[in-house]
């Protein structure tokens, strides 16, 4: 069996990898916030049009 040496990470390119995953999780959930934030908004333009193609 092959047992991962933990203290040999930094040195093989772990940080590396481990600022890449943080970065990649940090965007995902300010690309999250601002979806929820523009969420309400969206949803009144499509009621408004859809109000207007109503009358």
């Amino acid at each position: 069996m092959s047992y991962i040496n933990l203290l040999s990470i930094g040195s093989q390119g772990g940080w590396t990898i481990a600022i890449v995953g943080y970065s990649i999780v940090f965007i995902a959930l300010v690309l999250l916030v601002i979806v929820f934030i523009n969420l309400p908004k969206l949803l009144q333009l499509n009621l408004r049009k859809k109000l207007v193609k109503a009358r």
